[in-house]
């Protein structure tokens, strides 16, 4: 559901990319704690994991679950105290219903969707004209500019001449499907299937393989042995599965 404006999470912050849920933690009446989001967090993943699973024949290994969801906790924890990060309990209470409900179907968050929701879970705090090193940091809808500058950028509004400078993507983040992203952080059309690899790397959706050229990504249901190979689906036991689905999850136990 783990996993771009939002803030994009790192593996641990991502748990739903990992873990089915189904069992249901009810409606959430009140103010819903931080403390009280994760608990109810692990036990939906949690029940739900071994549930899912088992619809895939797998096993699932609870205690790991509940382990992943605490370190997933204290790396949240540390950095909204790192940043200075506020938290929206009305918030944690919708997107525990999105768990809920999309889990019920053995399904993920889209990545998108749920980043904006953790983006709305823990919102920045720092005003227009504040100093800040990531967008996180700031209140929205503003942006943290001049971020990739030697020096911290400040809180501004997102600029909106046609003109102006952007970024389109950092690194493997932010391009389409066929699209790599150019040493000017700009999305362009990748390498066709059969060239070299470049140092940027191959376009989504392909891979470099053993012979250092591009290739087009793995179907449904063909043989993997890395994500990279699998296109915009994943590689879940040495098979390419559907990115949603999570009765073949990493967490599964073959």
């Amino acid at each position: 559901m783990i996993h771009t404006r939002a803030m994009r999470p790192s593996p641990r912050w991502s748990p739903f990319l990992l873990l089915g849920a189904l069992g249901a933690c009810g409606s959430t009446t009140g103010e819903l704690s931080e403390e009280e989001f994760f608990r109810r967090y692990a036990e939906i993943a949690c029940e739900g994991g071994r549930t899912c699973c088992a619809q895939g024949s797998h096993s699932f290994d609870e205690s790991s679950c509940h382990l992943q969801i605490e370190e997933w906790q204290t790396d949240m924890n540390r950095r909204r105290q790192e940043l200075g990060l506020s938290y929206d309990a009305d918030q944690a209470a919708v997107l525990l219903e999105r768990v809920r409900q999309s889990f019920e179907t053995c399904t993920t968050i889209p990545r998108s969707a749920y980043q904006e929701d953790m983006a709305a879970l823990y919102p920045g705090t720092k005003a227009q004209g504040e100093g800040c090193h990531q967008e996180a940091q700031c209140e929205a809808p503003l942006t943290c500019a001049d971020i990739f500058s030697a020096h911290s950028g400040t809180c501004q509004p997102r600029k909106q001449e046609p003109d102006a400078p952007t970024r389109d993507c950092i690194g493997t983040w932010g391009c389409e499907e066929g699209q790599v992203c150019s040493a000017s952080d700009t999305c362009e059309p990748g390498p066709e299937a059969g060239t070299p690899c470049p140092s940027t790397g191959c376009a989504r959706g392909s891979y470099c393989d053993d012979t250092g050229h591009c290739a087009a990504g793995r179907g449904l249901g063909e043989a993997c042995s890395d994500g990279s190979e699998c296109g915009s689906e994943w590689c879940a036991h040495s098979v390419c599965r559907e990115s949603t689905d999570l009765t073949h999850a990493r967490s599964c136990i073959d």
